[in-house]
């Protein structure tokens, strides 16, 4: 399965001109993703992610720390998550509006 995916990058690359590129690293071949391996949050972190976001749903740096010790995580991860959240939250909204 392999080689036929690679060849018809290869015929991609070929018809785009894109001959001398590595198809690694070429996003329209998407050949081979090199991101690091996704990870989920367990039940428990959600739980208390999702309490901390119905008290405030922009914590501050301060606090997304502590959140990110407590539950084993990058403050990176909490930021993205809480950026996350608010968006689906919004979404969700907008939707409940519209239907209104």
């Amino acid at each position: 399965m392999f080689a036929k995916e690679q060849h018809q990058a290869a015929s991609v690359k070929v018809e785009l001109g894109l001959s001398g590129l590595d198809l690694d690293i070429h996003p329209i071949t998407n050949v081979k993703s090199h991101g690091k391996n996704k990870r989920r949050f367990n039940d428990e972190q959600i739980r208390s992610l999702e309490v901390m976001f119905e008290s405030d749903s922009r914590p501050e740096s301060v606090i997304k720390q502590q959140l990110a010790n407590e539950l084993g995580l990058q403050p990176r991860q909490i930021a993205i998550w809480f950026q996350n959240r608010r968006a689906r939250s919004k979404a969700k909204q907008i939707e409940r509006d519209y239907n209104v």
